[in-house]
């Protein structure tokens, strides 16, 4: 007979049976008739952070039982969305994946979870919705789920039941918390008894008022937080998340990958057998750590009470260990690291762990340990298959990595490098970092983004900042003209079949790339790396697969073609609608002006009004991607703060034959601050951020004194255009000509006035040495009296003092012991003044890294001296003297 029961018509324990497909003797019988402690057996494992947790393993009839019932349950009443723990397709990596990347996340715990579930609440529970259950049906399963009353009636950690019925009981909580989550811009995950938010928004998050409301939330659904395991943790912490570190993508933790790798370096000293005693494992004292501790008994082996022959105990410990393997491939592959294979360290690293593990299982001298190894062995082929390109690691891919690293740290290395990481490092306070990132943003755009208002936060983010290079519009401008020249060795030969007819090899390829891209890597816009790199990762692939000679044809080839065909879109900008001439502008212009709609919420979309005055070139090459971004947020700002819809563009050519776009709209009142770019947050700070590099971006508009302005966006240069109260507002995006020049006299604004900057200044530190104590006296009150100068006088000094101290400038008389004992310290960030009494002469003169000038040259040019061998690091006396 078919079964027509519906859940919600379940009132009898007869309906329940008929509706997990049981007989109702058979569920009175498993329930009834004896004691439902017989199936539970009591487990004591370590807890991670100390103690023991109590399991409740569970079997037989009522495990078959539960699981039955779960599965009815599961599919017609799914938990949360927010639950990851014990839910189908869902896992640690799915929860810890909401997580990555974020600049901070914060974890709670909730103290003794599965106790508080008791059989009470499981009761009320099912009788609630979204079950609606009669009171016998609600109570029966309870009886399944939970311990007996003489056990205090509990939920079990054990139990098939347990984890769904927690899922459910935290439904409403989830659905509070995640509310919470949203009000303080935060994503929100659980996973059993773990809370996690995060959010990359850290400057409007109020921490503490964030984990009272979750602490109150929870409290007020039965549970309590475990206030000692909560964590803040930001990108210089390890952000682990149930088991994963997230602070770069998903990746395992490195105690874990060391576990294997001891493992497996054991093995290839003694052999698998030996593995097998308890306490021989890496991280036997890590209860973080799963592991197997079988203790030998005469001739086999014992893991808990059960015996084990040793044929037996050496499978079990390899199919162990393949779990072991096969978790740290679910969290590579959770990356989608598999579409850029070479690129990836990671999977490079998964791989070579799978052959060292395949080469230890099918050693000869496992021959002897049954047919564990060779299974095991089989296991390890099928994992390397899905990624057979990892087989071996090219020339290339060596090449390539020495060739950005030489680069980076010859960088990091030289004057230019250190000098930014050294202003930081003496940096103490938020006063100081403010007037630091507001001087270096004129230079370096991206220290614009740094807030200055949490010190800790943005001097670490400074500091990251100050590790790499900022963009350099020359090396942009040196690849992006590159791409347009298809002779000889440039990037443009990777858009063509090759010379003469004969078809391009990868190994030509990737030399032109080698020598035209790599060098330039970590000062290009990272849009354009992420165009290029997929067409260096597609040919170093194709060199594992079918060698670095094999004949490509760029638009045949499969594996090359998508990354060329996208390579050429994003990189030129036509004024054709052909395809493969580049990336449409009408197109461009006319799809951002209906996202920026969109994105303003706008319910009508308005069509484009564009005039162009003038074509732009049939060609202009540059990193589209960013313009579009830019271009995007610029209309977005636009229809935001505009309630008129009197938006327009237009396209011209400037004087100097640059390409120029403008968006205007209308100004309802002028802007209420000083004529600067610090009027611009969000969308507009990112839009310049994308356009620095690559073009000019500059606004005009009205400002508090009525008066209109351009402001130059990526340095924040101002100058006053207009004496008239004009209410509109521009966007003007001008690109270089053909001579890689960018135009700052725009179309139609002419400037009147520049606009001095009243950026603060940061102290200059000087040490003037000299055992003349009325000279030393007069020059000290003579150049106090300069601004930004802070100086400090002494008599002798010695190498210790002396490292001691942090300088920009040492003036030092020749007369002094110091210059010809070697005191100071030469290096690249402290220059050096040796100064000489009378008039021997008015020049400046450098020798050997020193500058040599006269007392009278000094007491005249030191504000100058400051300014350019200091503030702008000139390292010779050109133009000094």
């Amino acid at each position: 007979m078919e079964f027509t029961t519906t859940p919600s018509s379940l009132n009898s324990r007869k309906d329940l049976a008929d509706y997990i497909g049981l007989p109702l003797g058979e569920l009175n019988n498993i329930l009834y008739a004896g004691n439902r402690s017989r199936f539970y057996k009591v487990k004591m494992i370590p807890k991670a952070s100390g103690g023991e947790r109590k399991l409740h393993a569970i079997s037989g009839e009522l495990k078959s039982l539960q699981r039955m019932a779960l599965d009815k349950l599961q599919t017609d009443y799914p938990p949360s969305p927010r639950a990851h723990g014990f839910v189908p397709e869902r896992s640690i990596i799915t929860n810890a994946r909401h997580h990555t990347n974020k600049k901070l996340v914060i974890k709670l715990d909730l103290l003794d979870f599965f106790p508080t579930i008791h059989y009470g609440r499981v009761v009320g529970m099912f009788q609630k919705p979204p079950f609606s259950f009669g009171y016998e049906v609600a109570k029966t399963l309870a009886q399944i789920s939970c311990l007996s009353q003489e056990e205090a009636g509990i939920l079990p950690q054990g139990g098939a039941m347990g984890p769904y019925i927690a899922n459910v009981i935290c439904r409403r909580m989830d659905k509070r918390l995640a509310s919470v989550a949203r009000n303080h811009r935060c994503n929100f995950t659980r996973y059993a008894d773990d809370l996690t938010f995060s959010t990359n928004d850290v400057r409007r998050l109020e921490i503490p008022q964030l984990i009272t409301e979750v602490s109150g939330i929870v409290e007020s659904e039965g549970f309590k937080v475990n206030s000692e395991k909560t964590r803040v943790l930001r990108p210089s912490d390890r952000q682990i998340v149930t088991g994963i570190v997230v602070n770069d993508g998903l990746n395992v933790p490195r105690k874990y990958i060391n576990s294997l790798r001891a493992i497996l370096h054991n093995m290839e000293k003694e052999g698998i057998e030996k593995q097998l005693v308890k306490g021989k494992l890496f991280g036997a004292n890590n209860p973080k750590i799963s592991r197997l501790e079988f203790e030998l008994v005469g001739e086999g082996y014992r893991l808990g009470s059960r015996a084990y022959s040793k044929d037996e105990a050496v499978d079990l410990f390899l199919r162990h260990l393949l779990g072991r393997f096969a978790f740290v491939g679910q969290v590579v592959n959770a990356n989608g690291q598999q579409e850029r294979q070479i690129k990836f360290k990671r999977v490079i690293l998964y791989k070579r762990l799978l052959k060292r593990f395949h080469s230890c299982v099918i050693d000869p001298r496992n021959n002897g340990l049954g047919n564990g190894p060779k299974k095991c062995a089989r296991a390890i082929v099928r994992m390397m298959k899905q990624y057979s390109s990892f087989d071996q690691e090219s020339k290339w891919d060596r090449r390539i990595k020495e060739v950005r690293k030489s680069k980076l740290e010859s960088w990091q290395q030289s004057g230019d490098g250190r000098k930014v990481c050294k202003a930081l490092d003496r940096i103490n306070n938020l006063s100081d970092l403010k007037v630091f990132l507001e001087n270096e943003s004129k230079r370096d755009i991206r220290y614009w983004w740094v807030c200055g208002r949490d010190f800790v936060t943005d001097k670490e983010q400074a500091l990251k900042y100050a590790s790499y290079p900022p963009v350099d519009y020359r090396w942009t401008r040196q690849v992006l003209c590159g791409i347009k020249n298809t002779q000889g060795k440039n990037l443009g030969i990777l858009t063509h079949y090759g010379d003469d007819g004969h078809a391009n090899t990868p190994a030509k390829l990737l030399e032109v790339l080698a020598e035209n891209y790599e060098p330039y890597y970590y000062w290009l816009p990272i849009r354009l790396r992420k165009i290029i790199d997929p067409v260096s990762d597609a040919l170093r692939n194709i060199v594992l697969q079918d060698g670095e000679n094999a004949s490509l044809d760029n638009f045949g080839d499969i594996r090359l073609e998508p990354v060329i065909k996208t390579f050429k879109l994003e990189t030129r900008l036509s004024n054709s609608d052909r395809a493969a001439d580049g990336t449409y502008i009408f197109q461009l212009l006319k799809d951002a002006h209906e996202a920026g709609q969109r994105q303003a919420n706008r319910k009508e979309i308005k069509s484009l009004s564009l005039v162009m005055h003038q074509k732009m070139p049939s060609k202009q090459y540059t990193v589209v991607p960013s313009l579009r971004i830019a271009l995007i947020d610029i209309f977005h700002s636009m229809y935001v703060n505009s309630e008129s819809d009197g938006i327009s563009v237009d396209t011209r050519i400037t004087h100097r034959r640059c390409f120029q776009i403008r968006v205007t709209g209308p100004l309802h009142h002028p802007l209420l601050c000083r004529p600067s770019r610090n009027f611009a947050h969000g969308k507009l700070s990112r839009a310049a951020r994308e356009l620095f590099g690559i073009a000019g971006y500059w606004i005009c508009s009205t400002f508090e004194d009525g008066r209109e302005y351009r402001i130059d966006m990526l340095t924040g240069k101002a100058a006053l255009i207009s004496n008239e109260h004009k209410l509109s507002f521009s966007h003007i995006i001008v690109f270089p000509n053909d001579n890689d020049e960018i135009d700052e006299s725009i179309h139609g604004v002419e400037v009147i006035d520049s606009v001095p900057e009243n950026a603060p200044q940061q102290k200059i530190r000087v040490l003037l040495i000299d055992n003349n104590d009325r000279r030393r006296d007069e020059n000290v009150k003579r150049w106090r009296a300069l601004k930004n100068v802070d100086i400090k006088a002494v008599a002798r000094i010695d190498r210790a003092s002396y490292e001691k101290l942090d300088l920009d400038l040492v003036l030092i008389h020749e007369s002094n012991p110091e210059v010809e004992t070697n005191e100071l310290v030469f290096d690249d960030q402290t220059r050096i003044i040796v100064f000489s009494s009378g008039n021997k002469t008015e020049d400046c003169v450098t020798d050997e890294g020193l500058f040599y000038v006269s007392s009278i040259f000094l007491q005249k040019n030191l504000a100058k001296l400051i300014d350019k061998i200091v503030v702008e690091g000139q390292k010779d006396c050109v133009d000094l003297s």
